[in-house]
């Protein structure tokens, strides 16, 4: 196996800028963090430009996976000083393995013509909570994610790691407001439900799903604007027992999908 490159000062500037919002966005590609989600990068064969591995890591097991995935792939592996590293990491303890993926086109539709379920997220504001909700739609087999107007950043590095590589097992996108968001699933044949803490139907009292669903997630604090519950077919809440007055949007989107995808809904 012949050792990989090493980088340019040039590219390592390239690299760094990836940590702006603003420049990751004018040069339409961002940075993955750590051992997992650059292999699950790899494996769903997104389109993955460079490997990124501290000094002697391509020589651990998991970096000659790494290396393995990126040759078959034909991904330029590069060797970085560990100081390099760290300076283009967002974690306070980063793994020696990064990627550089190109962003996926922010001019695409939004994927509501696909069956399943697509969750809105609106206003969600947290990278960490908006990281956990795409983990728990991957798990539970959702169509896509869509991260409407005034809701974090989907390629955040907080987000990106929270969801640990799940970005790149079903459909994200960063839309328009959810109200346009939830109109536009209406008008592709979705059912649309806004998920509130109290006031709406019961999730356990739901009748069948149908084929193609929307719930829309709104912001930790407020819930879903009133534009995007008036935009939406119906509203929905988890019945609590205790005493708690709410759940964190994570914990909520992990019942409701939960509910949503359970056996004899439509696949």
């Amino acid at each position: 196996m012949r050792p990989p490159a090493a980088p340019t000062k040039a590219r390592i500037a390239e690299w760094k800028a990836l940590r702006d919002k603003r420049r990751r966005q004018a040069a339409g590609r961002f940075l993955v963090e750590g051992f997992h989600a650059v292999e699950e990068a790899l494996l769903a064969g997104a389109p993955v430009e460079e490997l990124l591995l501290g000094e002697g890591a391509a020589r651990s097991p998991a970096g000659q996976r790494l290396v393995g995935h990126a040759r078959e792939a034909e991904v330029r592996v590069v060797e970085v000083p560990r100081r390099v590293l760290e300076a283009l990491a967002d974690a306070e303890s980063p793994q020696p393995a990064m990627a550089v993926v190109r962003a996926p086109d922010p001019r695409a539709p939004l994927p509501v013509d696909r069956d399943g379920v697509l969750v809105v997220l609106d206003g969600i504001q947290d990278p960490g909570n908006a990281g956990a909700v795409l983990r728990t739609a991957d798990a539970f087999g959702c169509a896509g994610v869509v991260f409407a107007k005034g809701t974090v950043e989907p390629l955040n590095p907080k987000v990106l790691r929270a969801a640990q590589g799940s970005h790149f097992h079903l459909a994200v996108a960063a839309g328009p407001d959810a109200a346009a968001a939830a109109g536009a699933a209406r008008a592709a044949g979705h059912r649309v439900l806004a998920a509130v803490s109290r006031g709406g139907e019961p999730l356990w009292e739901l009748g069948p799903r149908p084929r193609r669903t929307t719930i829309v997630l709104g912001n930790e604090a407020r819930g879903p604007a009133p534009a995007t519950l008036d935009a939406c077919d119906a509203r929905v809440t988890i019945p609590l027992r205790g005493r708690a007055e709410s759940l964190g949007v994570a914990a909520a989107a992990a019942v409701i999908l939960s509910w949503l995808s359970r056996p004899g809904s439509p696949s």
